[in-house]
């Protein structure tokens, strides 16, 4: 369901990119932002379009197999999609997100990337390191297992 929205935030978080696949209810979500904004992210999401219109879509909370699961379907609907395209996600917090649907399609290559990106990602393994301003400007990081 799209809604007239107020305009963009331009505080933006992060920035990830998905592939909406023409044969897929579902949306594959970087798995690095979800471990990264897992304690503020919440089911509901509210993507805002350039032209200001609100799409209300449901996330998983699965940080290993992190999904739109309901609700991405509305957005082929609501932008006219075909076949397959890239879209985009500013995150500007609180679960909200500007998005910009690219037109055209994905060549087969660059879908069969994707995939296989999104398959595997789960054998990842995701650090989370809280460094110290001096470690910053450090030229690398040493592991020392305890």
């Amino acid at each position: 369901m799209a809604s007239r929205g107020s305009g963009y935030n331009s505080n933006i978080l992060w920035t990830f990119n998905t592939i909406h696949i023409a044969n897929l209810s579902v949306a594959y979500i970087d798995r690095h932002f979800a471990v990264a904004f897992k304690d503020e992210l919440l089911e509901d999401w509210e993507l805002v379009d350039s032209k200001g219109q609100i799409h209300f879509v449901t996330y998983n909370k699965d940080v290993d197999h992190p999904r739109i699961t309901h609700g991405w379907m509305d957005i082929r609907r609501d932008f006219h999609i075909f076949g397959d395209c890239d879209v985009q996600f500013n995150y500007t917090g609180n679960s909200r997100f500007q998005i910009t649907v690219f037109a055209g399609t994905c060549s087969q290559l660059s879908m069969q990337r994707y995939l296989r990106h999104a398959a595997t990602e789960f054998n990842d393994t995701i650090f989370c390191v809280r460094l110290t301003q001096y470690q910053t400007r450090g030229s690398h990081l040493v592991y020392v297992k305890f």
